[in-house]
């Protein structure tokens, strides 16, 4: 179980361990992220594609926690927080951070990247993009969006305005 700071419910303290555990001890401090549980066995999961795992369980939705005091978390899908963050720097992390580092891993070390949106998830890739020298652009709805870039202090001077989107 892992106890966790009211407001800043993804980072916590292993407070306890069940004996099929090995990697994590009573006092690591970890972030549990949305996806909690997939079943390894699948063709999405045998590929590394375990998000888009059929039978995959989730924070807060089939797995007790999330938003909670305490919460169980599969230690697979837990992942150190290093000392350097406070809890509120390393909040947005296990959520918005693995989403958008996914695709950007993917992308690999391409030179220029696109954001379509402008949420959370892009937010942290953007930075990490322009950490790694990686030219970005994103699209954006107009104005409104374009402010939070700028209010965020990711300064990105190829942000395309776009008047619809598809759904």
């Amino acid at each position: 179980m892992l106890p966790l700071v009211p407001g800043h419910e993804i980072v916590g303290t292993v407070r306890q361990i069940r004996s099929n555990f090995t990697n994590l001890k009573v006092g690591d401090r970890v972030g549990v992220p949305w996806l909690d549980w997939t079943c390894e066995t699948c063709a999405y999961c045998k590929s590394g594609r375990e998000n888009l795992c059929e039978r995959a369980r989730f924070t807060g939705y089939q797995i007790n926690g999330g938003n909670a005091e305490y919460t169980v978390a599969d230690e697979r899908y837990c992942f150190p927080i290093p000392a350097a963050f406070t809890d509120v720097e390393a909040a947005p992390l296990p959520y918005a951070g693995l989403i958008g580092y996914r695709p950007l891993r993917m992308a690999g070390s391409a030179e220029r990247i696109g954001f379509y949106g402008f949420g959370a998830a892009a937010h942290i890739a953007i930075q990490i993009a322009r950490h790694q020298h990686q030219t970005v652009y994103a699209f954006t709805r107009p104005e409104p969006v374009r402010a939070l870039g700028v209010a965020l202090h990711c300064a990105l001077p190829r942000m395309v305005p776009t008047s619809h989107w598809s759904i």
